[in-house]
């Protein structure tokens, strides 16, 4: 019993776990953003406050822009470049921007703020708020998006700094003595998420799910692998090593190494019992292997795939099924987790 608890905890575990490494990625890309900024030591006294105010705002609008970045370059990224000239017309749409021009307009102000923010000439080329003319293709847009947010990224490392002054910009709200560095960027960090909004729209509307929906799902498609795959190699452990799998009676163990099958004289019943734990050992490592590569590294892929989340979901089921009429306890208990935590990932990709 002690042996069998130990088996399903290590199996909640490895669940838990895979599930984490994908649910938590905008945690992990806030502590890469953090590593871009030097943590203020802690000093005594009033005299170094304004100092450690100034490099906590830093920190946080990093942080904040990190995260922002990598959700709208995701998004920007995943449209297909043939539906970049997309726009809705089903509805009150009339006049709406491309998801192209879109893209680009969020980049023009990205720019435009940031260049508020270091006392600089808006660019000459943003062309209130439009974005050159001469940016179109997908490449050419994605660059453009991934170059306003360097700039930007630059006005975040002007924070705190005296000797660079800051200016309004007619696109802001923010005028005279409202106007600091870190409103600015907020400002256009706050604008980008606005359309990062519409940009799901567009995608969904023409069948693309949203990168970071697709890494919530693929968290559980990966931890329902994980359980399956630690199942199979534990299954190929006890083949080989120990006497987990063996018969209790040990004269039967002696008949099956006598006995060959009716099938065929080459080989006996305990050979066919070794190999037929193995085979069915490997099955499960190549089901857990395969579909957490999916999941981690192509959940795109996957998810566009109804075959393959189809053919999935009939292994795990028909394993669920064998489990129950000829396993025990403790594998049919794993199997169902990993199927439950299969069908939470196709779920949460379609919410």
């Amino acid at each position: 019993m002690k042996q069998k608890r130990w088996i399903l905890a290590c199996l909640l575990w490895s669940a838990y776990g895979s599930t984490q490494a994908q649910t938590n990625r905008v945690s992990e890309t806030a502590a890469l953003a953090q590593s871009r900024v030097t943590a203020p030591q802690q000093q005594s006294g009033d005299k170094d406050a304004a100092t450690l105010d100034a490099n906590r705002e830093k920190h946080a609008a990093q942080v904040f822009c990190t995260l922002v970045e990598k959700v709208i370059v995701g998004a920007a990224d995943a449209m297909p470049a043939d539906k970049y000239g997309f726009a809705p017309t089903d509805g009150e749409f009339k006049g709406v921007r491309t998801f192209g021009q879109m893209v680009k307009h969020l980049s023009a102000t990205n720019l435009i703020l940031a260049a508020a923010a270091l006392a600089e000439e808006p660019p000459a080329d943003a062309g209130d708020e439009i974005g050159p003319e001469t940016v179109r293709t997908k490449a050419e847009v994605l660059d453009y998006l991934k170059q306003s947010f360097a700039h930007l990224n630059k006005a975040i490392d002007a924070i705190g700094e005296k000797n660079v002054t800051v200016k309004s910009s007619p696109i802001s709200p923010l005028k005279g003595a409202e106007v600091t560095r870190l409103a600015l960027v907020m400002e256009s960090l706050i604008h980008a998420f606005d359309h990062y909004g519409q940009m799901v729209e567009y995608l969904r509307m023409n069948g693309v799910v949203p990168p970071m929906k697709q890494a919530s799902g693929a968290g559980f498609i990966a931890a329902s692998a994980a359980v399956i795959l630690l199942l199979g190699l534990m299954h190929l452990l006890y083949t080989f090593r120990g006497a987990k799998l063996h018969p209790r009676d040990p004269d039967l163990i002696a008949k099956m190494m006598a006995v060959s099958l009716v099938i065929s004289r080459e080989t006996t019943m305990w050979r066919a019992w070794v190999g037929f734990n193995a085979t069915h050992s490997f099955g499960l490592i190549l089901f857990g292997a395969l579909y957490a590569y999916f999941a981690m590294r192509h959940s795109a892929f996957l998810f566009h795939s109804w075959f393959l989340l189809a053919l999935g979901l009939a292994l795990l089921l028909g394993y669920a099924t064998l489990a129950k009429l000829y396993f025990f306890r403790t594998p049919f208990r794993g199997i169902v987790l990993a199927t439950v935590l299969y069908l939470l990932g196709i779920v949460v990709n379609l919410a």
